[in-house]
């Protein structure tokens, strides 16, 4: 639901009241996988493996600080995204420029006991 309200917002087919204007919404999710911190990480910043019908997702470079990618939704323009910070093994954050707003993914991983790790998204 966020993601097509943002779309409608940035197609300009949606007004925001002023009163919300400069709120932020924060949402997160975690859980806990049977895998080391290092199998997640790989896994997760390895574009090809993000798979999210009818989405697809190009990345413009290495996972890295600064590098530009792109989600595409069949019969509409691209969204521009940028990796805005990377703490290997542990963090990364992406973010996505929108008209006069930026929309913010965070992700975390954390080492637990017996080989699994808690995984965040947020």
């Amino acid at each position: 639901m966020l993601q097509s309200a943002a779309r409608a917002l940035v197609a300009g087919e949606a007004r925001l009241d002023a009163t919300i204007m400069n709120a932020a919404c924060q949402l997160q999710h975690s859980v806990e996988a049977e895998v080391s911190c290092a199998f997640a990480w790989n896994r997760r910043t390895n574009i090809q493996n993000w798979d999210d019908p009818p989405a697809h997702f190009h990345l413009d470079g290495p996972f890295a600080i600064g590098t530009w990618g792109t989600t595409q939704f069949p019969g509409e323009e691209p969204m521009l995204w940028q990796i805005r910070e990377v703490r290997p093994d542990t963090s990364f954050v992406i973010d996505m420029p929108l008209d006069r707003a930026v929309l913010t993914f965070e992700w975390g991983f954390e080492p637990l006991e017996r080989h699994r790790t808690r995984i965040r998204s947020g």
